[in-house]
Parts: structure tokens; C-alpha cells; sequence
């Protein structure tokens, strides 16, 4: 993805979503703002989701109650 950041950059695109699979996501080596979808689960850690990923997809399927869905809105505020 390192190579063709000029390449996608003049497309002026806002992010883009889960680059690699999940449980993968150490293998990201770019600058562009991407958005965590299958990496972001409550079961995961938010903290290592932060290191890669500017945005997080919330999808309430995923995250089964709505506290829980709270849970992962309170942190995808946190900057």
C-alpha cells in the first residue's frame, strides 16, 4: 500500500476501509486514513485499533447490545 499512496492520494479519497484482513492489521505501513470494520470488536483492544486506523465502522450486528454499541461510540470519540 506504501508504494502507491501518490497514486490513491490525488484521488482525494476520505479513507479507506480495512485494508487487510483482521488480525493483520501490523502489516499496515501506509499514511492514509483508513477505517477499522472486522478489527474493530469489542473483544479486541481499542488501544491496538488506534495505532492504525483513524475511524472505526459501527455496526450494531456486530456489537449485540446497545450497550455495547455505546461502549464503541464512547471509543471512537476518544482521540
Amino acid at each position: 500500500m506504501k508504494k502507491n499512496e501518490p497514486k490513491i492520494k490525488k484521488y482525494n479519497i476520505l479513507f479507506i476501509e480495512q485494508p487487510v484482513k483482521s488480525g493483520k492489521d501490523h502489516l499496515i505501513k501506509t499514511s492514509l486514513h483508513l477505517c477499522a470494520d472486522e478489527s474493530f470488536h469489542l473483544n479486541k483492544q481499542f488501544e491496538k485499533i488506534k495505532k492504525n486506523y483513524r475511524w472505526v465502522n459501527i455496526k450494531p450486528d456486530k456489537f449485540g447490545s446497545e450497550t455495547n454499541i455505546l461502549k464503541a461510540i464512547k471509543f471512537a470519540k476518544k482521540k
